[in-house]
């Protein structure tokens, strides 16, 4: 779309229809068209950002200062993203992962990181030091060692395993950001720079790269070599990453019968525009006849009386998106009206040793006791409506300390489900993410959205990963050098390059077929609407052919859920990691809309 500009006039200039009227006509054949797109606006872009929470971060295992020579000593913590563009821009397969034109391009703004210090310029004492000892002072102040908050925050990025086949050590290539953290930010008796925030950072994040952010603290643990020596083992209690990312609005998803949406309302024309045209209200501008004189306002054609038919609609503002009960704007004139959005839901991150470990997961975990599963889920609400247009699960395999018996040493880690049993193939992790309904309500359901399910994380002849566990996967990371801080793969406490970190992989949105095929890194379904509704919008498009969605019109929250089972039967009595330390993400990703 042309952008409408206005031509300046020097004094003295002899006026023609053009410099008055043809500019005004312009203008308004734009917004009769519902068509002001994102080059005419002053704001063109959004915001929105990832946001992570974590229990804690502690000395478990990453930050520890571990007797064990062959493991890295005071290792980083990381967790990893991606932030794949939505599906009517996706193009891995011919793009190679290399970024197009047309892609609205994203840039990092800020970056914020907090954590709980009880409102103190004071350390908290960690509830374990490094020999698996549990600590006497858990929980307490420490205004003495309040160095232990000395660390460095940063935002690595690092090619995709999808796109780049060879990789051999899955570490990241190029530091995006990085800004080393003084305690003394967090000493203060008044004046505490807690959370820690940087912006105007500016920097370019591609689509088709994976991040990490990573978290290096090494003043946690216990340190007689340091001067003064440091006596106790400290942690980041609550801590709180939030990323904040701008990009180009983007034009709001529309129902075509070749290209459906799934789930969405079926009123008028499935959220189509409501042009000034198409209901009866356009902007009229009258042009003057030619030899006509020049009036202000006493004709039809006169140039105050015109230039008052636009202005005036820019003073009610420029009508587009949608209200919370997905309800369109009864006029609408802007045509780029949507903006990115993820969803960052934890799975498996407050566990009893920071992670779960094999011989005691049925007995530790909540929903595990007397079963052949364990079971976790997190629960969004839904504030406002929006189109999800990829799943991708972050699975991790970060080690930690282990206290329990059997299992491995505290100086080692644990290892990945089957090395150990040799039952790596009984190993199945299922994970899914629907919409529900039923708070405060007289009745509930669910709906799946997305869903994966991995197998067999470890094949004896190779130390990698059967096919059935890779089958959908992006990428594979490790923020600490070639040996990782992942499960081994060898055998206890051996490094290697295969003991990666971190793995992300795709999770197939439902109904994956004609005409409701997406697009995705593999198979994937066209993009799902959700958002909670008022009676006139209830009605929703179907979520396959002929097949309604089970909440259609009603759903209140997204849940995640992950199953982990071991051939149906008892976990092996080992230290195998079933999940890493502070569990796994689901990141939600699609468009939100502009919301009244």
């Amino acid at each position: 779309m042309a952008k409408v500009t206005r031509t300046k006039l020097a004094r003295g200039t002899k006026l023609t229809p053009d410099h008055t009227h043809g500019l005004l006509t312009d203008a308004s054949v734009q917004m009769n068209a519902a068509t002001v797109a994102v080059e005419q606006l002053e704001a063109s872009e959004s915001i929105f950002r990832v946001n992570w929470y974590f229990p804690y971060l502690g000395t478990d295992f990453p930050f520890g200062f571990h007797t064990n020579a062959a493991l890295d000593a005071r290792q980083k913590f990381c967790i990893p993203f991606t932030l794949p563009p939505s599906q009517e821009y996706f193009d891995a397969q011919s793009s190679g992962g290399k970024l197009t034109r047309d892609q609205p391009q994203l840039v990092l703004d800020e970056v914020s990181f907090s954590f709980d210090q009880r409102g103190e310029g004071a350390a908290i004492v960690g509830h374990r030091n490094d020999n698996g000892t549990v600590s006497t002072n858990a929980g307490k102040l420490d205004f003495e060692e309040i160095r232990a908050y000395d660390m460095d925050i940063s935002l690595v990025e690092k090619d995709q395993l999808y796109f780049d086949s060879g990789q051999i050590d899955y570490r990241a290539s190029k530091v995006v950001f990085n800004a080393p953290i003084s305690s003394l930010s967090f000493a203060g008796n008044d004046l505490r720079f807690n959370p820690f925030t940087v912006t105007e950072i500016n920097a370019s994040i591609s689509p088709y790269k994976t991040y990490a952010f990573i978290i290096s603290a090494p003043m946690l643990d216990v340190d007689s070599t340091a001067s003064p020596a440091k006596v106790r083992a400290h942690a980041l209690v609550s801590a709180h990453i939030s990323l904040k990312i701008r990009s180009k609005l983007l034009q709001r998803d529309i129902y075509a019968a070749s290209a459906p949406i799934q789930n969405l309302p079926s009123k008028d024309t499935n959220l189509a525009v409501r042009s000034p045209t198409g209901v009866g209200q356009a902007v009229v501008i009258t042009a003057p006849a030619a030899g006509s004189n020049i009036v202000a306002d006493s004709t039809a054609d006169g140039v105050a009386r015109n230039m008052e038919h636009v202005t005036s609609e820019f003073r009610h503002k420029l009508s587009g998106g949608v209200d919370e009960f997905c309800e369109t704007s009864a006029r609408q004139m802007l045509k780029d009206d949507a903006g990115y959005e993820v969803i960052a839901i934890p799975l498996l991150n407050n566990r009893t040793m920071g992670g779960v470990v094999s011989a005691f997961a049925l007995a530790n975990e909540p929903w595990g006791t007397g079963t052949s599963a364990i079971w976790d889920r997190s629960v969004v609400p839904l504030s406002y409506p929006m189109v999800i247009h990829h799943v991708v699960l972050a699975w991790n395999w970060q080690r930690f300390l282990t206290t329990a018996t059997p299992a491995p040493t505290p100086s080692v880690g644990g290892q990945v489900p089957g090395v150990l049993s040799g039952t790596g193939n009984n190993f199945v992790v299922s994970v899914g993410l629907g919409v529900g309904e039923g708070i405060q309500s007289d009745g509930f359901g669910y709906q799946q959205v997305a869903s994966h399910t991995l197998t067999e994380p470890w094949v004896s002849a190779t130390g990698l990963p059967a096919a059935t566990w890779d089958s959908r996967l992006i990428d594979r990371i490790t923020c600490n050098g070639g040996s990782g801080n992942g499960a081994s793969r060898v055998s206890a406490g051996v490094n290697d390059p295969q003991n990666w970190e971190w793995e992300l992989h795709q999770m197939d949105i439902i109904n994956a077929a004609a005409p409701y095929l997406g697009s995705g890194y593999y198979t994937n379904g066209r993009p799902f609407f959700a958002g909670k509704s008022w009676a006139p919008t209830q009605g929703r498009n179907n979520v396959s052919t002929g097949a309604l969605s089970a909440v259609a019109g009603r759903e209140q929250f997204l849940e995640a859920r992950i199953k982990i089972t071991y051939g149906g039967g008892a976990f092996p009595a080992n230290g195998e990691v079933i999940s890493g330390y502070q569990g796994h993400w689901i990141y939600v990703i699609g468009k939100k809309y502009l919301t009244r």
